[in-house]
């Protein structure tokens, strides 16, 4: 397994993604493919399997404080939430 963290950063109408320690960028068009994006230039830069990859992605965005955090806490209660109602459905 390869461990990366890449940084995000809004420009213009694309996500600019850049792997830091391979001083490399790639783009996409959409804040959710940037992980892709970044696994897939892992991949190739270091002749890595694809999934062998992961990254850790920093999301930076002007006045907004911790982006990643929040989003990180959105999607552990959402799971929460789907285990709880699936727990509930049990119950029934």
């Amino acid at each position: 397994m390869s461990n990366h963290t890449a940084t995000v950063m809004r420009d213009g109408e694309l996500w600019i993604i850049e792997v830091v320690d391979l001083e490399s960028v790639t783009q996409a068009r959409v804040l959710g493919d940037a992980e892709l994006a970044a696994r897939e230039l892992i991949a190739v830069s270091t002749g890595s399997a694809l999934e062998d990859v992961t990254v850790d992605l920093e999301v930076l965005v002007l006045g907004v404080s911790r982006l990643t955090e929040r989003l990180d806490k959105i999607r552990n209660e959402r799971e929460h939430a789907a285990a709880l109602e699936a727990d509930a459905a049990d119950e029934k």
